[in-house]
């Protein structure tokens, strides 16, 4: 019982990641008037489905990953954007995500200072330097990606959450937030970070050569994320 107890919290705390990642992409689409048709929580065979207005939210079977979907004359709007417009709603996903795990781990801080474990200096000092903290982890992951851990920058540096402990659905939350705000700013299609690269090269490339570089790109993606695995780094850790 205990076990099925974890892995539920492991998927609401996954499946709330994912939720808020996408959200972010929904809320650019709509700041540029480009439709959406769907909003799925989940993916697989579609369990219960909700009319609002154009868009239809959708639960389904599998309940990991979430998306957005635009409609056909969406997709033609986006593609016809600037390059501004698609990296901001590219990047989206990941600015959500590293948003939402600073302010769970300041609001940690935040009932620290109040319970007294921290004094008003430190809560203060934390709130200043914990989102630099997260940009220079940022930063040390993604050189640490691109070089396949052959440095391990980041290796033993902790971003820490304050003397309290959270519940560990929580706990999960806040890495995951973390992990998916980084690992989507990789530069490895269809990662969001590899949509922009696609962009990029696509100003330089004929569309034979950016297809391959496409491929090569996806493949890369499933070796680095399924077949290497992340950098050794740790997100968070409460003491």
């Amino acid at each position: 019982m205990q076990t099925l107890k974890k892995i539920f919290l492991f998927i609401l705390a996954m499946e709330l990641a994912f939720v808020i990642h996408e959200y972010g992409h929904y809320t650019e689409f709509i700041k540029r008037d480009i439709p959406v048709q769907e909003f799925s929580l989940g993916i697989g065979p579609a369990v219960y489905q909700y009319r609002i207005n154009e868009l239809t939210l959708s639960f389904r079977l599998i309940p990991i990953m979430a998306y957005v979907m635009p409609t056909k004359d969406g997709y033609k709007i986006q593609t016809q954007s600037s390059f501004t417009d698609k990296f901001l709603i590219s990047s989206a996903g990941v600015r959500n995500n590293l948003l939402s795990g600073v302010g769970v781990v300041l609001f940690l801080n935040l009932i620290s200072w109040r319970r007294g474990l921290i004094d008003g200096t430190q809560f203060i000092s934390r709130v200043v330097g914990y989102p630099l903290k997260v940009i220079y982890m940022f930063v040390l992951f993604f050189l640490d990606s691109l070089t396949l851990r052959k440095f391990s920058l980041g290796k033993n540096i902790t971003l820490y959450s304050g003397h309290i402990r959270p519940p560990a659905v929580v706990g999960t939350f806040i890495f995951l937030s973390f992990l998916l705000g980084c690992l989507n700013f990789l530069p490895l299609y269809p990662l969001d970070g590899g949509k922009t690269f696609i962009e990029i090269a696509g100003y330089f490339l004929n569309e034979t050569s950016l297809a391959v570089t496409r491929t090569v790109s996806q493949f890369a993606m499933y070796f680095f994320i399924f077949g290497y695995g992340v950098p050794e780094m740790k997100f968070v850790e409460f003491r």
